[in-house]
């Protein structure tokens, strides 16, 4: 039986793979889910609420994230 998310990680990683590495466009991983017939929602909800928890954890580090070419 194959998991039924494994088409949705292989598109996310050829997009990813195509876009981000060679050009950095990174938002066009979530053409993923017009391509396969996916509601976005549940997903992009919980990538940002990891991103803000993500970003909220570097802030707070001490001493302070240097940022470097404007990585951060």
């Amino acid at each position: 039986m194959q998991n039924e998310y494994l088409p949705f990680i292989n598109c996310v990683e050829n997009v990813v793979l195509g876009s981000f590495v060679y050009r950095r466009k990174y938002p066009q991983w979530k053409t993923c889910f017009e391509k396969l017939k996916l509601e976005a929602k549940p997903v992009t909800d919980c990538y940002e609420s990891l991103e803000l928890l993500y970003a909220a954890e570097t802030q707070a580090l001490q001493p302070p994230q240097i940022c470097a070419m404007g990585c951060c």
